[in-house]
Formats: structure tokens, C-alpha cells, sequence
């Protein structure tokens, strides 16, 4: 469920850098999405990852998940994301697991 997140925040933001294209996307909840540049698009995703990192902040008060999920979502590896953090390795791809199982428990019935 990250990879699919993590696949329209990539494109969101490369969006962003170039051209606007048209293409068909699948939404997270199933709807199809025609226009990535339209505006309700937009406002669609980003109020699905507010609410994804909602669910961590529900979980982990002190923000550590969010950080850790933001950089994720922007295409950082889990050895990048030890190395700005300063943790171990293993440590954050365990928290990383932690953020999947938490979206997953989210967005599935």
C-alpha cells in the first residue's frame, strides 16, 4: 500500500517539474483519475497523505513516523534516511514496516 502512495506522491511531484500531461490513473480507493494536473486531483492526494500521517501522529506522538514516512514518500532511501536521522539501518526499515502496517489497517475494511 506504501508503493502505491509513495507511486502518486512521486508523480505528483513530477508533475510538478514538468510538462502537464493527462494520463489515467488509479486512485487509492479505486476511482479513476484522468487529469493528474486538475487541481480536485491534487487536493485528492494530498488530503489521502494528510490523512496517512495523521495515522502516525495518532500512533507515535513524537513525530519520528511522519519524518520518517516524508522521506520515504519522497524517494529516499531507508540507508539516506539512517543517515539524516542518525539511526541504524535495520531500525529504520522496521519503522518503515511500522508505517505499511498502520496505512494498510487505514485504508483496508
Amino acid at each position: 500500500m506504501i508503493n502505491r502512495v509513495r507511486s502518486h506522491y512521486r508523480s505528483i511531484n513530477a508533475q510538478k517539474r514538468t510538462v502537464q500531461q493527462q494520463e489515467s490513473i488509479d486512485c487509492i480507493d479505486g476511482e479513476l483519475l484522468t487529469e493528474l494536473n486538475s487541481h480536485e486531483a491534487q487536493s485528492q492526494l494530498d488530503d489521502l497523505i494528510e490523512f496517512l500521517l495523521v495515522k502516525l501522529d495518532q500512533e507515535d506522538s513524537s513525530g519520528e513516523l511522519r519524518q520518517i514516512a516524508l522521506l520515504y514518500l519522497n524517494e529516499h532511501s531507508a540507508s539516506e534516511i539512517a543517515k539524516i536521522l542518525y539511526k541504524r539501518k535495520t531500525n529504520i526499515l522496521h519503522k518503515v514496516q511500522l508505517i505499511r502496517s498502520l496505512w494498510e489497517e487505514s485504508l483496508l475494511p
